[in-house]
């Protein structure tokens, strides 16, 4: 499928004197993607997004947040009736902008994360989730560094 859109792109600079600078401006993008999605008897899951980007604004400064190629996966697996894993991974290379005759990008994202949920009693279970497995220093928005790698556990209740 694809579409035609249009966002509003925040981009900074870091200056010389150690200020940081921000600006605003419109970029629309062209998308062509798939995703295919499938699931076994509620013991198997898996689904897959891939997308492709085609960036354009009038000064093509505000670009370089945006994606060029995007590529998710994800699955999840019952091991037993109470236990379940599951299992991911995000790409995303990032389109690059063109400012006073100078190329500039921010640097691509590499995400793989895993998780355990294990059933205690009916509408109670313990989880716990692994995130950027790979310690990849990722910037999801530019001058926002995301955490490397992480964990969080805790519980969950269905009413």
């Amino acid at each position: 499928s694809s579409h035609h859109f249009i966002s509003y792109a925040v981009f900074c600079l870091k200056k010389k004197n150690s200020t940081i600078t921000f600006a605003q401006g419109e970029t629309k993008a062209m998308t062509v993607g798939a995703a295919l999605t499938y699931d076994y008897k509620d013991i198997f899951s898996f689904s897959t997004l891939a997308e492709f980007y085609k960036w354009s604004d009038s000064s093509k400064e505000f670009i370089n947040q945006k994606p060029k190629f995007q590529f998710s996966a994800d699955g999840s697996v019952k091991v037993t009736k109470k236990l379940s894993l599951n299992a991911g991974y995000h790409y995303m290379h990032r389109a690059t902008a063109s400012i006073n005759s100078l190329e500039y990008s921010m640097p691509n994202i590499s995400n793989l994360h895993a998780g355990v949920a294990y059933n205690l009693y009916k509408g109670i279970s313990l989880y716990a989730q692994f995130d950027n497995i790979l310690n990849s220093d990722n910037q999801y928005y530019c001058c926002y560094p995301a955490e490397t790698f992480s964990f969080i556990g805790g519980f969950n209740f269905k009413f």
